[in-house]
């Protein structure tokens, strides 16, 4: 699914944004930019934009705090044989196909996707959502510098559509299937605007926003 080789960047090493959200050296920054956005490059309408699309995204999801409202909303978890200590995914992507494809874009009463931090003892908490885009088609800057979308590259197999590696200059080894995924855009629960909006989990800011 579009979703989960979406997300691949988000399952790896922690190390991947330093402890103020931004980018360690030699991470993915070089495909999509600088992690976190630059508010003071923002108008002031764009930032009251940008915060009222995070207060109301944290204020939406909260319902979904429980998975199983989750699971009844239409969310569907079928990588949670993934999740727990030690296992691979490390921010599960939960989609819910019914409204990826209903024609409303950016709405906090429907999102797209839910991400749940996988923690030790099989604990998921929710810790964001990702907004997506119909493919072809731009996300909405509804904050200007502070909103930025951003999609993935990918080669598949092209008998099980299943990842096997990514691109280089856009082209796939032979035998192998060029992929583009819409525009996405995630919004974290952080304390602070900019982490809300960083393209990648910014771990620090959200394990400051779970304390306790």
């Amino acid at each position: 699914a579009d979703h989960q080789a979406a997300a691949a960047h988000l399952h790896g090493d922690p190390a991947a944004a330093t402890a103020d959200g931004a980018d360690a050296p030699g991470t993915a920054a070089h495909a999509h930019g600088p992690n976190l956005p630059s508010v003071a490059a923002a108008s002031d309408d764009e930032r009251a934009r940008a915060e009222a699309l995070w207060k109301a995204s944290v204020a939406g999801a909260a319902r979904w705090r429980d998975q199983e409202a989750a699971t009844a909303a239409g969310f569907r978890f079928k990588d949670r044989n993934e999740a727990g200590s030690g296992r691979p995914v490390r921010f599960l992507h939960v989609p819910n196909p019914a409204w990826r494809t209903d024609g409303r874009v950016l709405d906090p009463s429907r999102p797209e996707t839910l991400v749940y931090w996988n923690g030790p003892g099989d604990r998921l908490t929710l810790v964001g959502v990702m907004y997506t885009a119909p493919r072809g088609t731009h996300g909405p800057t509804v904050g200007g510098p502070i909103t930025r979308w951003h999609d993935h590259e990918s080669c598949r197999d092209p008998a099980t559509r299943a990842k096997v590696g990514r691109p280089v200059d856009g082209v796939c080894p032979e035998g192998q299937v060029y992929r583009r995924s819409g525009e996405m855009m995630h919004v974290w629960f952080t304390d602070d605007l900019a982490t809300a909006f960083a393209r990648r989990a910014p771990l620090a800011a959200l394990r400051a926003a779970n304390a306790g």
